[in-house]
């Protein structure tokens, strides 16, 4: 019920991104412990990483509903691993930039 479709359409998109970018990696991640670059990029490049953020940060603003569709869209691919970077970035590296960093730290950090 909390749902619109609009969480419905990104919840679909993300699902089919994780299942083409990051499903066919994720037995080789799992083997080396390595997450390749590009993941990263295409995961900031796409605005996942930027969901909650605000605009002036590059952000998108979204509602927290957006996060709880990411986060458990991640659990799906069958690796805690690759989920907990994942959020660890989001969560603890990001957060912490946004929560205590000054207007030049969050523009040099957050907004790339």
């Amino acid at each position: 019920m909390y749902f619109t479709e609009e969480h419905h359409v990104f919840r679909k998109s993300f699902r089919d991104f994780l299942k083409k970018e990051v499903v066919p990696h994720i037995e080789k991640w799992e083997k080396t412990g390595k997450i390749d670059r590009f993941i990263w990029e295409k995961f900031g490049e796409m605005g996942y990483f930027g969901l909650s953020y605000p605009k002036e940060y590059g952000g998108i603003s979204l509602d927290i509903f957006y996060m709880v569709i990411f986060l458990e869209e991640l659990q799906k691919v069958n690796s805690g691993g690759f989920a907990a970077a994942i959020w660890a970035h989001v969560y603890l590296a990001m957060t912490h930039v946004y929560k205590e960093g000054d207007d030049q730290i969050k523009r040099k950090y957050l907004t790339p």
